[in-house]
């Protein structure tokens, strides 16, 4: 199975480099421009958990996509709010914060990918040997 960069992604990268270029001290455009972070995140989120769902293995795939997404809101949401918020205070400026920002997540794009595409569970060498089971039919 290959993985691509979802077009979700490359919007959210975007956008978030797009603050060098614009003023957030003005009340409207700072809005204007977290709707659309917020719109774009909510993308880059999607895909991402269907891209965790996929390289899943089969035998414990609600186990493991629990696993990841659990992870992966750590570090999104505590650790990279953490250390943004730090790097704001030390520059005084909320753009380095977000610069740092975008080049955090293209790193981690690429090691979860690394780490995800890798992994089997032990013991497990084919996830076409533990099929799913059906799913109760009912009338």
């Amino acid at each position: 199975m290959k993985t691509t960069l979802p077009f979700t992604t490359i919007i959210y990268a975007a956008i978030i480099f797009i603050v060098l270029f614009i003023d957030l001290s003005v009340v409207e455009i700072a809005s204007i421009f977290f709707f659309f972070v917020g719109f774009a995140n909510g993308g880059f989120e999607a895909t991402q958990m269907r891209i965790s769902m996929d390289h899943s293995p089969r035998i414990v795939s609600g186990t493991m996509y629990n696993l990841y997404n659990s992870l992966s809101n750590l570090g999104q949401i505590a650790i990279g709010a953490i250390v943004i918020a730090a790097l704001v205070q030390i520059f005084a400026s909320y753009q380095i914060g977000w610069q740092f920002a975008w080049v955090f997540l293209l790193i981690a794009l690429l090691i979860g990918n690394i780490i995800v595409t890798r992994y089997k569970p032990v013991g497990v060498d084919d996830d076409s040997d533990h099929p799913l089971p059906e799913a109760p039919q009912f009338d």
